[in-house]
């Protein structure tokens, strides 16, 4: 007995068929069509939209803060013609990312998204290392003055503040590293060339979901701040660089 997926492969077949230059082969492959999908109740659009689905990828532990999650969808639903959703949110980000569009382009963007983030996440666990002792430095070079502030306070506990500066400080000077890396990733991606139709498909399918729209907060940027986002810009122009594979071509991702 045949499946959905087979009446539907079937008529995709016989709607291609439908633009031969054969006119009669054209005509009788048309009609062939039209009676699948009239004994099968099924429309034109639920056709189309059989070739559009969805594949989801988690986000690495490391790459879950709001900002860098949804920066690598971006990246890669520009490089594939795809959309994005993020889902199961925590306090601080995106647990899991969800790909949208033609199935024949899921499998190689989820592909591209893993190898990415193990790239991402390494650079960030270097770029924490070096940021934070420039952090401690400049922490402790400003002691004297923290001294002079808090010292006589018997209330406050000078190590837990030069503890949570040294934290708090890289921890803001990291992220800004990383967007500035992954702007850099995401100028070499040639953005895939996506038609009316196949957007309006994705765009049905993710009508499937509801979502509050993401919006980014601006914010003061300090001199530390913009030179970790410069410092990440320049080492994502030299670092990897994504090129698109589909099925049965090689995914690449070269250094």
């Amino acid at each position: 007995m045949k499946t959905k997926d087979d009446v539907l492969e079937r008529i995709k077949k016989l709607m291609a068929l439908s633009h031969s230059a054969n006119p009669n082969e054209a005509a009788v492959a048309l009609s062939q069509a039209q009676k699948l999908m009239q004994r099968n109740n099924l429309t034109v659009k639920e056709v189309m939209l059989s070739d559009i689905g969805e594949e989801r990828a988690d986000v690495l532990s490391p790459l879950r803060e709001r900002r860098l999650s949804i920066r690598l969808g971006m990246i890669i639903a520009n490089a594939f013609g795809l959309d994005y959703l993020m889902s199961d949110q925590t306090s601080g980000g995106f647990r899991t990312i969800i790909f949208i569009g033609p199935k024949d382009r899921l499998e190689s963007a989820v592909y591209v998204f893993t190898i990415l983030s193990r790239e991402a996440a390494n650079v960030k666990k270097d770029a924490s290392k070096e940021i934070r002792n420039k952090v401690k430095s400049s922490v402790m070079e400003s002691l004297p003055g923290l001294k002079r502030r808090y010292g006589m306070d018997l209330f406050i506990d000078l190590d837990t503040i030069v503890s949570r500066l040294i934290n708090t400080n890289t921890r803001k000077q990291v992220a800004f590293y990383m967007s500035g890396w992954l702007e850099a990733i995401s100028d070499k991606v040639t953005k895939f060339a996506v038609g009316d139709n196949e957007r309006l498909l994705i765009e049905e399918y993710k009508g499937r979901y509801s979502q509050r729209a993401i919006r980014s907060r601006r914010r003061y940027v300090n001199s530390a701040e913009a030179s970790a986002y410069r410092s990440g810009v320049a080492n994502g122009r030299d670092s990897i660089s994504l090129f698109r594979g589909v099925k049965g071509i090689d995914h690449e991702l070269l250094e």
